[in-house]
């Protein structure tokens, strides 16, 4: 189904700076992706599952969507970006959902102690994408990928909410944008200010993170019952 001359979805088709469907590297794989797909929904569900399980969550959290999508890996906010930038390349209408919650209920065990003590404790904003889907906008999360976690990365039928937050565990709902270029943009800023020995401490930090997530995720294959 097209959607460029409804102009209430409209907006949610095109690119911007950070989200780039316009990349060809982006188009390239969703074709791929998409090859075979009947519909909207079957597209979004193939795109869902590339976005969770390929691009695994790990830090840092910098660049466009094609950036990340290259990289195969990013947080909630360049996983949902993914996902927006491979959806809009088909036209289908996608967008950001944020929401307050807490680091401890957002990470729970997948951040060693040391970290959840010190960075990761207060309010957070999370990061999820929503797709337009049989004339309704739908949650998509796909924060988690199943490997790290293998509860709360759930799975999808392009029919219904899926979000790793219960409502319990979200403190506020914060909208929808159309774009989230400004919070990666300040990211890009940040980073840039940053003395060289700064730098050196959020790539040992984001490497010992990452070491902690692939644990985890090897602890989950472990488990009893796992082939």
């Amino acid at each position: 189904m097209s959607y460029k001359h409804d102009v209430r979805l409209k907006q949610f088709l095109g690119p911007s700076a950070f989200c780039d469907c316009d990349n060809a590297e982006v188009n390239s794989t969703v074709k791929e992706l998409t090859k075979g797909t009947e519909n909207d929904r079957e597209a979004a569900v193939r795109i869902f599952y590339f976005a969770r399980d390929q691009i695994r969550f790990a830090y840092p959290s910098l660049g466009k969507a094609s950036d990340t999508l290259r990289l195969g890996y990013g947080t909630c906010s360049s996983k949902a970006n993914v996902q927006v930038v491979l959806l809009r390349s088909i036209g289908i209408p996608a967008r950001f959902r944020l929401q307050l919650t807490e680091a401890r209920l957002l990470f729970g065990d997948k951040v060693p102690p040391p970290f959840i003590d010190e960075e990761f404790s207060g309010e957070v904003t999370h990061y999820l994408a929503e797709v337009y889907v049989d004339g309704k906008w739908l949650m998509a999360d796909t924060t988690f990928d199943k490997e790290l976690d293998p509860k709360r990365a759930r799975d999808w039928n392009g029919k219904e909410h899926v979000a790793i937050l219960d409502e319990k565990e979200v403190f506020r709902e914060l909208g929808t944008k159309v774009n989230i270029d400004q919070v990666l943009e300040s990211r890009e800023k940040e980073w840039e200010k940053m003395t060289k020995q700064d730098k050196e401490n959020v790539r040992l930090r984001n490497g010992i993170l990452n070491s902690y997530f692939e644990l985890v995720r090897l602890g989950n294959k472990l488990k009893p019952g796992k082939p």
